[in-house]
C-alpha cells in the first residue's frame, strides 16, 4: 500500500488533550504578556501593575463558576425529568 498524504483541517484533528494544551499555552502567554501591556500604558510600580491585572482573572473565575452552575442545574433538571 503506497503512502498517501492526507490533508485535514487542524481543528478536525484536535483531540481534547491538544485543546487543553492550546488553552494552557494561551493562558500562560496571557499571564506573561498582560503585565507588560499594563506597564506599557504608563503605570509605574510593580504592585500597581499587578493589581491592575486582577480584573480579567476575576471575570474569568466568575464566568467559569456561572457556567458550572448552569451545567449543574441543567443536568439536575434533565435527571429530574427522567424520573
Amino acid at each position: 500500500m503506497p503512502f498517501r498524504l492526507q490533508l485535514v483541517a487542524p481543528v478536525a484533528t484536535l483531540s481534547p488533550t491538544g485543546f487543553l494544551q492550546a488553552s494552557v499555552t494561551i493562558t500562560i502567554s496571557f499571564n506573561f504578556f498582560y503585565p507588560t501591556l499594563i506597564q506599557g500604558l504608563g503605570f509605574k510600580g510593580k504592585t500597581t501593575i499587578l493589581l491592575l491585572t486582577v480584573p480579567p482573572y476575576i471575570l474569568a473565575f466568575l464566568t467559569s463558576v456561572g457556567e458550572w452552575l448552569l451545567q449543574f442545574c441543567l443536568s439536575a433538571q434533565s435527571a429530574a425529568q427522567k424520573l
